[in-house]
């Protein structure tokens, strides 16, 4: 087994169900699984997910949450937050400007990420939403 190192902060994301069956709704209490090479939690949606922060070595992970009989399973491809929340930031700044504000958008972005310190970075997981087609709420 490999031993993953864990570089002392954490991330977390959002968890939430949702049934497609009639309306869009949530639903509330659905049993869950997050599992990654090294470390797991169990949970109940809607719920915040606490994980390790392992840097660019942070492992590709799994959610599975059963309601009503109905399994939902999703692969989750780990992100570096600090360069999504960068390019996040520079978009909102730039939003409703046209062109001249898609062009300044992508300077800005440029900008932040070169002058940030790199091995200061987090990675964790993106939000995320599943959806039961057959649940009933």
């Amino acid at each position: 087994m490999t031993s993953l190192a864990i570089r002392g902060g954490t991330s977390n994301f959002t968890v939430r169900t949702y049934s497609t069956k009639g309306s869009y709704q949530e639903v509330k209490g659905v049993p869950c699984t997050f599992k990654a090479d090294g470390f797991h939690a169990e949970f109940t949606t809607p719920a915040v997910v606490v994980t390790p922060d392992m840097g660019p070595r942070t492992p590709v992970a799994s959610i599975s949450c059963v309601y009503q009989g109905e399994k939902v399973f999703r692969i989750v491809q780990p992100i570096n937050d600090t360069t999504t929340k960068i390019d996040q930031n520079a978009a909102a700044a730039g939003a409703g400007a046209g062109l001249i504000g898609v062009i300044v958008t992508g300077i800005s972005s440029s900008s932040q990420r070169a002058r940030r310190d790199a091995t200061l970075d987090v990675y964790g997981y993106p939000d995320q939403a599943l959806q039961f087609k057959g649940a009933r709420k």
